[in-house]
């Protein structure tokens, strides 16, 4: 089931505004993270920036490392749909890290993907081949 992005931003909204102790609020962030999907960021880029910025704000505040690299995920994707390549390279360079020490392969598949193009669309094709060739190796 596709979940809207407003749908998912209601959600977070409510969370960030609830009153949970921090177990219970990371258990309601995985929630609404398993909501998300890249296909609900492409047509809303900037919304779905400022809603990636506000997971990744959140998931810090509670030290929360899913929530963390996830939220790094999806803000790079959406600067990458606006086309601000290289921060979008520095976002999802930041979440490699934190996505490998989960061993979330799905994750990690996702981030060498968005890297590749980032680095494609930066001109770096030798970059953009190698981390295309490590999310293949994932998927």
């Amino acid at each position: 089931m596709q979940h809207s992005l407003q749908e998912i931003s209601n959600d977070f909204e409510k969370l960030y505004a609830a009153d949970f102790d921090r177990d219970a609020a990371i258990a309601e962030f995985d929630r609404i993270l398993e909501k998300m999907s890249a296909g609900v960021l492409v047509n809303r880029a900037p919304e779905a920036l400022k809603l990636a910025e506000s997971m990744l704000a959140f998931a810090r505040k509670l030290d929360h490392n899913r929530g963390i690299a996830y939220g790094l995920g999806y803000a790079g994707f959406s600067l990458y749909i606006l086309s601000n390549h290289e921060l979008a390279l520095e976002r999802l360079t930041e979440a490699l890290p934190i996505m490998k020490r989960l061993e979330d392969d799905a994750g990690l598949a996702h981030i060498y993907s968005g890297i590749s193009g980032a680095q494609l669309s930066l001109g770096n094709y030798e970059e953009a081949l190698e981390s295309g060739l490590t999310c293949l190796e994932l998927a």
